[in-house]
């Protein structure tokens, strides 16, 4: 049980950077870290805050013109 808090307080830390990181304009960095906290834990709440940040990076992408980045992550997501 103690273990699971542990790694439920990383994957909140691990968010909270990735929106800082993407607040920063690091879209990259953020999106490589987003993708960690995916194939770390793909069923839990903070799994699905991460893809959800994704695909709106993706979205934002889309509306930048960045088609092919767009797909990538679209693909990554599928």
């Amino acid at each position: 049980m103690e273990e699971q808090k542990k790694d439920g307080e990383l994957l909140a830390a691990m968010i909270r950077l990735a929106n800082k990181l993407e607040n920063d304009g690091r879209t990259h960095e953020a999106c490589a870290l987003y993708f960690k906290i995916l194939d770390g834990s793909p069923e839990t709440e903070n799994a699905e805050i991460a893809r959800k940040a994704l695909l709106n990076v993706a979205y934002e992408y889309e509306r930048r013109g960045l088609v092919h980045m767009a797909l990538d992550l679209y693909e990554r997501l599928a």
